[in-house]
């Protein structure tokens, strides 16, 4: 996984840098590190002939240069403009021969500091699930030690440089939660942050420090320490209220191969949630048009769950369909109850 941040301009790339987690091993070109540094490994220019183009169908591509150690490798991307300031990037590169990378880019608003996070926000991750050892997966067959984690939380920031919060986490569906106290950050000008997670209150021991490079306020993408290699997004929640009606909901972000992917509509109304989903895994293969039913229930800070019709769930004990925070008036975020977990956001 990476993350990091680019320059853009009239066709031309003015600078950046970045950091990369690669199975465990962090920013691999820039020596034996045990844990994130305060500056960034990477250093991103336009390199050889590097640059962008857009067409007017808002398909282009961009070619930089990524320095470190010595070393400077040349990286082509083909983009799909969505907005003036969010696109897509997918590497330009075989995946049978070479690992591939791929994900979105916001552009970044206003000034950075520890500032930028204040506020109550809504945290996603999805990663394998190691269970404290090494990490293997076979990228053709999905074989192989790995399971799938998945993580949602709320986090209140005092834009000062700490912060407290509650998550929900499923490893390979066996569903914990816990309470976020005495967290720090810091937020350099260039909008990287480093957030470092309390053991007592999270569990964690060598690695708890997360690496986040913020677009906005609250708004950030996310990389983990550890060999788990999560990867995920801040999101600022606006609301903790939630909206009945008719959401759109997918899968994004699957770690693990042999995970389904599920995407659907459901429909939350007194309680009660019902609508229809289509899934696709390697072992079970195509079901489409499934039903869903469902009850459902959100508690003041934005935490819903879904349980059976007519009846309760309870989080830690594996039997709640779906678990979510409220992000705004028309947007959720959650994870599946299921052995094989992924982030899902829904969207009204």
């Amino acid at each position: 996984g990476a993350v990091g941040i680019i320059n853009l301009s009239n066709g031309s790339i003015s600078g950046g840098e970045a950091d990369s987690n690669d199975h465990g091993t962090l920013d691999k070109n820039c020596g034996t590190l045990t844990d994130w540094t305060a500056t960034a490994c990477y250093v991103i220019s336009s390199g050889t002939g590097g640059g962008y183009s857009i067409a007017n169908n808002g398909r282009g591509s961009l070619s930089f240069a990524v320095t470190a150690g010595g070393k400077t490798n040349q990286q082509v991307g083909e983009i799909y403009v969505i907005s003036a300031g969010d696109f897509y990037i997918l590497q330009n590169s075989d995946q049978t021969t070479n690992s591939v990378w791929g994900g979105e880019a916001l552009q970044q608003s206003g000034s950075f500091s520890n500032s930028t996070l204040n506020g109550k926000a809504i945290f996603y991750q999805s990663g394998f699930d190691c269970n404290g050892t090494n990490c293997t997966i076979n990228v053709t067959n999905g074989t192989g030690t790995a399971g799938s984690n998945t993580i949602v939380a709320v986090f209140s920031a005092n834009g000062s440089g700490s912060g407290s919060g509650t998550f929900y986490s499923s490893s390979s569906g066996s569903i914990s939660t816990g309470s976020i106290s005495g967290a720090t950050y810091s937020i350099d000008s260039n909008g990287r942050g480093l957030f470092t997670l309390p053991s007592a209150t999270t569990g964690c021991s060598s690695h708890c420090t997360q690496l986040f490079y913020f677009a906005g306020t609250n708004r950030a993408f996310d990389l983990s320490d550890d060999n788990g290699v999560g990867s995920g997004a801040l999101e600022p929640q606006t609301t903790s209220s939630f909206s009945t009606g008719t959401y759109a909901f997918g899968g994004i972000d699957p770690a693990v191969p042999s995970i389904g992917l599920n995407e659907g509509m459901a429909t939350f109304t007194s309680g009660n949630v019902s609508g229809t989903n289509d899934n696709n895994d390697p072992q079970n293969g195509l079901k489409s048009g499934g039903a869903i039913s469902g009850s459902y229930t959100v508690d003041g800070t934005g935490f819903g769950q879904v349980g059976p019709f007519g009846g309760t769930c309870t989080p830690t004990s594996g039997n709640c369909q779906f678990l979510f925070y409220v992000v705004s008036p028309n947007r959720a975020i959650g994870m599946s109850g299921s052995n094989s977990p992924e982030i899902q956001p829904a969207d009204q």
